[in-house]
């Protein structure tokens, strides 16, 4: 493929996006608040805008709400056993597999790119991650997802799997940062006129992100990814910076997680900005209204009035002649005024699935438990449907990640991603990948729920068996180390039972010995409770058996040199034999029976 047509394609799949790039850039600015937003709303034929304007940002608090149910947390990461066979040897390179995808997201810091993807999501209506390799301190290269703003993202026709088949993205990249990876990029610049034609056409009408270059400045660099390979060019200068093929062909390097929609791609709140707008605009006029009540204009009335204008607004009066009255008239704000405003707060509500129920708001003075679980449904249905697109999107994502590992580096055995070079396991991608690229992402039973629910509703689900104590940590945020906590567990349950052990030794009468030495282990556990585990070893250890006056007479006149034992249990022939041939007495006969 040529650069002239790289370039037409990158101008096609811009087109493609012509009609949605205005509610893109519309939802950027709302979202991103202050005067661009409030233009947005009102109108951008406003030549100066005061940004403190009394302007609900509804649309803002609603996609944090949102976004904080979706991303919360990871997937749980699963891999099914290789084949299907349930033999220890599949469940191990399954293991070894897992661990394998679980130092990828670590790497790549997926935990945290999880609430930047739930905030686009629904925003822009689908987010993109590429592939691409990232190299450690030694060298070793690993498969990275690189998150991108969907903004600056372009894909192509969907297909009937959902995924486009080409994405074109340009962004707007510093020369300098350029220069660093493409030497001499400044002379070829210069040396290259700009496009007389075509290079307004796909630039004309981009006005690129600021996610990724908070300075706004630079040269616009486009890249075009198909099954083939990946192509970076400066279309205003019709140069190619680089030209990569794809190693996962036919597969594509990149994924895109989209949001259902009926027909056409769209956000989450793109039929709602209308209506966003209009209650902007009736709640400005309501608080210049109430400003105006405070500043009513003043009557002196009388036979006729001085001029013929009556004045109205602020600072305003009206003289009248002699014999008049003053009257401050008092102006009321209509109810129906607020009835609306609550109406449209209402209706806004209900095309973004925002209830007041997530602002901490009750939707009636009194309100059941029922009632409250029937409010939130809605919201509950829809977080599911965004957390299957995410978990697909994973899916998808884990299968080119390792496909692209074993494509890129098999035969080279290095330590797992992230996790240093001594004491660290290793793998070879084409011996332990193996062609095995299928993973399982599972939000867990209590995704999305608040902290409160996720305590009350998994305690019950526990004490009624219908889940283990093991899903239940799963589910619960900040427990990381599950197996070291359930160790902890286990160790402060025994200790538990022994020193009720301990306890009922030091009051049994039956046995005095044993009760004096309970209550000696107490003391010595509270002289020095630091060391209160190797106490407690000490006295539940068994000791040796106590040997009597006449077994240990007769052992010392058997002496050293002829063990009856040695060598494992003797016979009872053996023993008469031993015990005749040294004059062993009938006693002594009976001590060693007794042995």
């Amino acid at each position: 493929m040529s650069l002239e047509e790289v370039i037409q394609r990158i101008t096609y799949l811009q087109s493609l996006h012509a009609s949605v790039l205005p509610a893109r850039s519309r939802t950027r600015a709302i979202l991103d608040g202050g005067v661009s937003g409030i233009q947005q709303l009102l109108g951008t034929t406003l030549d100066s805008i005061d940004e403190l304007l009394p302007i609900p940002p509804l649309m803002h608090s609603a996609i944090g709400r949102l976004a904080q149910k979706i991303g919360g947390s990871l997937p749980d990461l699963k891999i099914p056993e290789y084949g299907y066979k349930d033999s220890e040897k599949a469940r191990a390179r399954a293991e070894k597999t897992e661990r394998i995808v679980d130092s990828y997201d670590r790497t790549s810091r997926l935990e945290l790119q999880l609430p930047q993807v739930a905030r686009w999501l629904p925003g822009y209506g689908f987010a993109v991650w590429i592939i691409k390799d990232q190299v450690d301190q030694h060298g070793n290269r690993y498969p990275h997802a690189e998150l991108r703003d969907p903004y600056d993202c372009f894909p192509g026709s969907w297909n009937v799997g959902q995924q486009p088949e080409e994405l074109a993205t340009i962004r707007q990249v510093p020369l300098t940062h350029l220069e660093m990876v493409y030497p001499g990029l400044r002379a070829r610049i210069v040396a290259k006129r700009p496009r007389a034609t075509g290079g307004a056409l796909i630039l004309g009408n981009i006005n690129p992100g600021s996610w990724a270059n908070t300075g706004g400045e630079g040269v616009l660099v486009a890249e075009y990814y198909c099954p083939e390979g990946t192509w970076v060019v400066i279309p205003e200068h019709e140069i190619l910076l680089e030209w990569m093929p794809n190693p996962i062909a036919p597969m594509n390097r990149f994924v895109i997680p989209k949001r259902f929609s009926f027909n056409a791609l769209s956000g989450h709140y793109d039929h709602t900005i209308g209506l966003l707008a209009m209650m902007a605009r009736i709640n400005v006029l309501q608080y210049i209204a109430l400003e105006d009540a405070v500043f009513t204009e003043t009557n002196v009335y009388g036979q006729s009035l001085e001029g013929d204008k009556y004045r109205k607004g602020r600072k305003s009066v009206n003289r009248f002649e002699a014999g008049t009255r003053v009257e401050k008239p008092i102006a009321n704000i209509g109810y129906q005024q607020f009835q609306g405003i609550d109406r449209m707060e209402r209706y806004l509500r209900m095309g973004v699935s925002y209830p007041v129920t997530d602002d901490a708001q009750s939707p009636n003075s009194f309100v059941t438990g029922k009632g409250l679980d029937t409010l939130t449904g809605a919201i509950d249905l829809e977080i599911k449907e965004y957390h299957k697109v995410l978990r697909y999107a994973l899916q998808d994502l884990d299968e080119r990640r390792l496909m692209w590992d074993e494509a890129r580096n098999a035969g080279m055995r290095r330590p797992l991603v992230g996790r240093g070079r001594k004491r660290s396991e290793l793998y070879d991608p084409g011996t332990d990948i193996d062609g095995q690229y299928e993973t399982r992402r599972v939000f867990g039973l209590m995704a999305g729920w608040d902290e409160p629910d996720k305590v009350v509703m998994g305690l019950q689900l526990q004490q009624a068996g219908n889940i283990s104590r093991l899903d239940f940590q799963e589910n619960m945020d900040g427990m990381e180390n599950i197996t070291q906590t359930n160790d902890r567990i286990r160790s402060d349950n025994a200790e538990e039972a022994l020193n009720e052990i301990l306890k009922t030794e030091a009051v049994d009468p039956q046995d005095p010995a044993l009760q004096a030495k309970a209550k000696m282990t107490l003391i010595e556990i509270m002289l020095e409770p630091d060391k209160i585990l190797d106490i407690l070893k000490k006295h539940h250890t068994p000791q040796d058996p106590q040997q009597s006056p006449e077994e240990q007479a007769f052992l010392e006149e058997q002496g050293p040199v002829d063990n009856p034992f040695e060598g494992g249990q003797p016979d009872v022939a053996t023993v008469l034999s031993r015990l005749e041939a040294g004059g062993a007495s009938q006693a002594g006969v009976q001590t060693v029976g007794r042995l």
